[in-house]
């Protein structure tokens, strides 16, 4: 981007917004300044002064920059995908509580403290004639709770019971996304044909055909 003060650049809408627009039509891309490969919400409109840029049109204060879509794949993305994909592949979905999840990822970690407390020296339960590869069959083992300290147990204790006493009814929810744009983001999850990922430089995102991939590689 140029210095302050002069137009926002432009890209060929063939990239914007893939082969649906005709060839050789611009459409202009205002490239934020606060991120490279970003850009503006649609309603923002750059200001000028004092050559500082400034945005305007939109309430709630400054926007926050979306990630450019580089498309160059035969898939034409609807407004639901294109407002999912600009929110960047760091972007995470707002997702209910599943209290049988939490508990079994709780359980999965109180056995990893539980192994680094029985293990913690290993040299008395080691061989020093043999040579370790690095290499190990996945363990199932779990220590007996006879061997672990109590405050482990009662951590445990502790945590599951707040588990337990969660309501998930009474949980106030802020999702981040529309319905809209759920099923998008499904709809791309489940298209084969094509692959998204960061660009090489600048911080877009590139839409990629699969076959494509393979006659580059």
């Amino acid at each position: 981007m140029g210095p302050p003060g002069r137009p926002p650049a432009t890209i060929p809408g063939f990239f914007r917004n893939g082969p649906g627009t005709p060839e050789g039509q611009d459409q202009e891309a205002v490239i934020s300044p606060l991120g490279t490969g970003c850009r503006a919400g649609e309603d923002a409109d750059p200001q000028y002064d004092n050559g500082n840029l400034t945005w305007s049109g939109h309430s709630g204060g400054p926007k926050q920059p979306h990630c450019l879509i580089v498309n160059p794949s035969s898939l034409t993305l609807t407004p639901a995908q294109t407002s999912v994909l600009e929110k960047g592949l760091g972007f995470v979905p707002t997702a209910p509580l599943d209290k049988f999840k939490l508990c079994m990822e709780v359980n999965e970690c109180i056995r990893k403290i539980k192994l680094r407390s029985y293990f913690g020296d290993r040299s008395s339960r080691e061989d020093p004639n043999m040579g370790d590869t690095g290499l190990r069959n996945k363990s199932s083992f779990t220590a007996p709770s006879t061997l672990i300290p109590v405050e482990i147990l009662t951590f445990k204790q502790a945590v599951m019971k707040d588990i337990n006493g969660i309501d998930p009814t009474s949980l106030k929810v802020f999702h981040n996304t529309t319905r809209e744009e759920k099923k998008a983001l499904q709809d791309l999850a489940n298209h084969t044909s094509i692959v998204i990922k960061p660009a090489d430089k600048g911080g877009a995102l590139v839409i990629q055909t699969t076959t494509t991939i393979g006659m580059n590689a």
